[in-house]
């Protein structure tokens, strides 16, 4: 379905425009993609809904690891052209809780995201994984550690804050209440600007 929507829109340029072709947006908002596992599946909604300039395209899916995340990422390059301006990824928890090690993750994240990404010209913003009640804590500093470092990447850093905030998660200790959502969702938005 999406696929034809693309094909219908592409058969309006170069031609002249005509009825049957949607006119062009009065202004340009950055197009953002998602991916991710389920802590990124409700926020995007908030920051489409609160933040008009950008144009956010959400692909996470809950229970996802780093290679599914990854293929997402190639899903999407080979249906849009041309690829969005900025991707948010928002990976690795998953990996941890099946006991994968903070460093065999973020090499995942790399070869799989992060490098592909960088390479087509994408911009990478990175929400880390956040402090939870399911991952042991030096596991989670350790992976934020090896994401910050990693010069090509702008990172979404509110770890400090999630820490100091219990009540921006739901009683599972992993994700997000509609308070902690918002703050995710304004924190990606204020990066990206």
């Amino acid at each position: 379905m999406r696929l034809l929507a693309l094909l219908a829109l592409a058969s309006c340029a170069p031609a002249p425009a005509d009825e049957s072709c949607p006119a062009p947006a009065a202004t340009t908002r950055l197009r953002v993609t998602v991916i991710g596992d389920s802590t990124a599946q409700k926020w995007p909604i908030i920051m489409q809904r609160d933040h008009a300039e950008f144009y956010v395209s959400n692909y996470a899916v809950g229970g996802s690891t780093v290679t599914a995340v990854g293929n997402q990422w190639s899903i999407e390059t080979a249906l849009v052209e041309p690829p969005p301006d900025a991707l948010a990824v928002v990976a690795g928890v998953n990996d941890l809780i099946a006991g994968d090690t903070p460093a065999v993750v973020f090499e995942r994240l790399s070869r799989l995201i992060y490098v592909p990404a960088t390479e087509a010209g994408v911009q990478v913003y990175v929400v880390p994984v956040l402090p939870t009640g399911v991952v042991p804590r030096a596991d989670i500093v350790a992976l934020d550690d090896l994401i910050r470092t990693a010069p090509e990447l702008l990172v979404v850093d509110v770890f400090d804050e999630f820490e100091a905030h219990p009540e921006y998660y739901l009683p599972d200790g992993l994700h997000q209440t509609p308070v902690g959502l918002q703050r995710i969702a304004d924190a990606v938005a204020e990066t990206l600007r």
